[in-house]
C-alpha cells in the first residue's frame, strides 16, 4: 500500500508521459536529473527553469508542459487507479525492477508496466519470434530448439501472438522455463483474447507479462513496432524461427541487430514466403544461421556465463577494478564516478556494468547508480 507521498510522486513519473512535448528520451533525462516533479507540476518558476538545462528541453518544452501539465496529472491519476484495480506493477527506468539489457537501449521506454515475477533479469534470455501462420517445419523447429535451450535455463521471451510465439510460450512452460510475454497494449486486457488462460500459465509460472503502454490503451497497429522493440530489448538474443520478408519478426530482428544483440535465424525453403525473411536476414548478414540449440548456445557462451554465476568472484580484469571499489565504497557509486575514478571513458564501464548486472553481480539502483 502506497503512502500519500509516495502515490504523488507515482502519479508525477506517470504524467510525464502525457506532457506534450515529453517522450521517452526527455522523460529519461528529466528523471535523471533529480528534479523535483511536485514542484515543476505546480510551476515553481525555479524548478522549471531548471528543466532548460536538460539538453532537448527548450523555452517551447516549457510552454507546453505548463499547458499540458493540469490534463497530464488528471490522465496520470486514472492509469494509477487502474494499475492498482488490475494488480499492474510500474518499473521505471532507474529502478531496479527494470529489465537491466533494456535500459541500455538508447529508445527504450522510460516505464514498463508488468505483471508477474521480475526475478528472472540475471538469466540467458532469449527471444523467439516468427510468423502467426507457421508451417508444421516452423513448429517443429521451434520445439526442437526449446528442448535444446533448456539444459542452460534460459528466459523464453515472445508476443504472446498466434504462431510462433504462442508455440514458444507453450514449449517453455512445458520445459520448465520461465516466459516472458511483451504485449502492445495495456496489461488490463489479454490480445489475443484466445490466449488468456496462456498469460495466466505465463504468471502462475514464475514469469511475467510486460507492456510500455498503461492500462486502458488498445492494441492500436502502430502499437506492435514499439512492441518488438521491447521483446529485442529485453533478450540478449532473438531467433526468427520463420517469417515473411514484412513481418513483424523481422522488425524484432533489425532492432536487436541495432542493439548490437545476437540474432540467428532458422533457414528453409527458397519458394517458401514464411522463409523469405529469414534467408534474407542471413543474406544480409544480420542474422545467423541456426541449425539446433547448440549452435545458440555455443555462440552466446551460456554454459560458461553459468559457471561465473556460480563462481562470481572469476572476473575480468575491468569488472575487478569495478567490483574492487564498489566494496570499498559506503554508498552506491554512479556511472560517472567509477568512470572519473577508474579513468575510464563512460561507454566502457557502461558495457562492463552492464556484463556484471547480467552475471548477478552489481546491482542497479534509483539515479543510475550501482551497488554490490
Amino acid at each position: 500500500m502506497l503512502n500519500g507521498n509516495q502515490e504523488l510522486e507515482l502519479t508525477h513519473r506517470i504524467a510525464l508521459r502525457y506532457v506534450e512535448g515529453i517522450g521517452n528520451q526527455l522523460a529519461r533525462k528529466i528523471i535523471a536529473s533529480q528534479i523535483n516533479l511536485k514542484d515543476i507540476f505546480e510551476g515553481n518558476a525555479k524548478e522549471v527553469s531548471k528543466l532548460l538545462g536538460i539538453e532537448g528541453i527548450g523555452r517551447s518544452t516549457l510552454v507546453s508542459f505548463e499547458r499540458s501539465a493540469r490534463q497530464a496529472i488528471e490522465k496520470a491519476l486514472q492509469v494509477l487507479d487502474q494499475c492498482q484495480k488490475h494488480d499492474i506493477e510500474l518499473a521505471f527506468f532507474d529502478e531496479s525492477t527494470y529489465p537491466p539489457l533494456l535500459k541500455h537501449c538508447d529508445d527504450a521506454p522510460y516505464v514498463l508496466c508488468y505483471k508477474g515475477s521480475i526475478d528472472w533479469f540475471n538469466s540467458p534470455s532469449v527471444a523467439i519470434v516468427g510468423t502467426r501462420r507457421p508451417t508444421p517445419y516452423g513448429i517443429s523447429v521451434t520445439k526442437e530448439l526449446l528442448e535444446g535451450l533448456a539444459s542452460v535455463e534460459p528466459v523464453i521471451v515472445s508476443g504472446l501472438a498466434y504462431g510462433i510465439d504462442s508455440v514458444a510460450h507453450e514449449e517453455a512452460l512445458n520445459k520448465g522455463l520461465y516466459t516472458v510475454a511483451v504485449l502492445a497494449h495495456g496489461l488490463d486486457i489479454i490480445y489475443p483474447a484466445a490466449h488468456k488462460r496462456l498469460a495466466t500459465k505465463i504468471i502462475e509460472s514464475g514469469g511475467a507479462l510486460i507492456s510500455e503502454f498503461f492500462p486502458g490503451e488498445k492494441p492500436e497497429k502502430e502499437h506492435f513496432p514499439r512492441r518488438n522493440r521491447v521483446i529485442a530489448g529485453v533478450s540478449e538474443a532473438t531467433v526468427v524461427i520463420e517469417s515473411k520478408e514484412d513481418g513483424g519478426a523481422i522488425i524484432t530482428a533489425h532492432f536487436a541487430f541495432d542493439y548490437g544483440r545476437e540474432v540467428f535465424a532458422v533457414p528453409g525453403r527458397v519458394h517458401d514466403k514464411t522463409s523469405r525473411g529469414c534467408l534474407k536476414l542471413i543474406k544480409d548478414n544480420i542474422a545467423s544461421v541456426v541449425i539446433d540449440a547448440q549452435t545458440i548456445i555455443d555462440s552466446m557462451g551460456w554454459t560458461r556465463r553459468k559457471q561465473l554465476k556460480q563462481k562470481t568472484l572469476f572476473l575480468t580484469p575491468e569488472e575487478q577494478a569495478i567490483y574492487d571499489l564498489l566494496r570499498a565504497s559506503n554508498n552506491p557509486l554512479s556511472i560517472e564516478e567509477i568512470s572519473s575514478a577508474l579513468e575510464k571513458p563512460i561507454p566502457e564501464v557502461m558495457n562492463t556494468l552492464l556484463m556484471m548486472e547480467m552475471k548477478g553481480l552489481v546491482k542497479s539502483m534509483p539515479g543510475q547508480r550501482f551497488s554490490l
